[in-house]
């Protein structure tokens, strides 16, 4: 294995680690929440679980999450609560970030700016000339969401860039590529206008 694969890896693993400390620290920080704020952060540990889930099914020799997990300060409070969850989302941010930029240059984006976006042409044929350069190529399929506006949009661009993601996937497995060669991640991006995906070669 080469030293950027091996790096990939463990920026993976590490993201998924990211992903099991998430869905702990919200059964932490839900006992301090109620209204509209409790279901945001119920909202917000389904994505993490979801996530999990998906991960769990795509990567190779996932590691095994721990029977708790530290949290970064004590939550005693609803501000406290808040914070917490703050932190929790910019961690796994960092996280998703660090995975994406092993991966290297994505093989296509793209960009749902608009309804009924057609890229399926465009990919067909990038996945095409990506699998005659290398027939054993794994793909790693990356929701991209804005980070712009309220807390409760962010959240909901991100929802909606893991759908557009897992659209993507099924796409991808239309075209003939096995399920079992396709990793699939989420991360923001301040610079992004609109969701994204991003797929990458591995």
């Amino acid at each position: 294995m080469t030293k950027s694969a091996t790096s990939y890896d463990d920026a993976i693993k590490a993201a998924l680690s990211g992903e099991y400390a998430a869905i702990y620290a919200y059964g932490v920080i839900g006992a301090y929440l109620s209204g509209s704020a409790r279901s945001l952060a119920l909202q917000a540990e389904t994505a993490h679980r979801n996530l999990r889930d998906q991960m769990l099914d795509t990567v190779a020799d996932p590691p095994a999450p721990a029977a708790e997990y530290a949290m970064a300060a004590p939550v005693t409070s609803v501000a406290t609560a808040l914070a917490a969850a703050a932190g929790v989302e910019n961690k796994c941010t960092a996280l998703w970030r660090a995975a994406v930029a092993a991966a290297g240059a994505p093989l296509v984006v793209v960009k749902f700016d608009r309804p009924n976006v057609d890229y399926q042409q465009v990919l067909y044929a990038a996945l095409n000339q990506a699998l005659q350069n290398r027939p054993g190529a794994n793909f790693q399929v990356v929701a991209v969401s804005p980070t712009r506006g309220t807390a409760a949009s962010v959240q909901m661009a991100q929802s909606t860039a893991r759908r557009h993601a897992q659209d993507v996937m099924r796409t991808m497995t239309d075209m003939g590529v096995p399920a079992t060669r396709l990793n699939v991640a989420s991360t923001t991006d301040p610079n992004a206008t609109s969701s994204e995906v991003r797929v990458f070669v591995r």
